[in-house]
């Protein structure tokens, strides 16, 4: 039994894709953080791949919080709509601050190794 009109997941199953999606990307993060983990064994921290990956992290986390509520409001629109309930059903979007807030963290720190390889640069010309 789905929506009210017959078509549609079952119940339970209405929120799959932000949840589908929220890991989807925590695998890619997990992914971008071993390759960072991988520069870490051989010492070099402050290189400018290390900015890269750390800005990619950033800007996953920050889709995180605020993909998969814009997701869940869009998939619960589209199951009520047209149905008797449509009207009664708010959905309304609320961004997961917290992970925002990371995403943001996260930032400040890929321009601090960016920093720090632009610093490590200058330091190997001068020797």
């Amino acid at each position: 039994m789905g929506r009210a009109d017959g078509r549609g997941p079952p119940p339970g199953q209405e929120s799959w894709p932000p949840g589908l999606v929220g890991a989807v990307l925590l695998l890619v993060i997990f992914d971008v953080l071993l390759r960072l983990a991988r520069t870490f064994r051989t010492g070099d921290f402050f290189v400018p791949a290390n900015a890269r990956r750390l800005l990619v992290i950033a800007g996953l986390v920050f889709l995180i919080g605020t993909l998969p509520p814009a997701l869940d409001v869009l998939t619960t629109h589209l199951l009520v709509d047209g149905t008797p309930v449509g009207q009664a059903v708010r959905t309304p979007y609320s961004l997961d601050t917290v992970a925002v807030f990371g995403a943001l963290l996260t930032a400040a720190a890929a321009a601090a190794f960016r920093q720090g390889a632009r610093l490590r640069e200058d330091a190997e010309g001068l020797v």
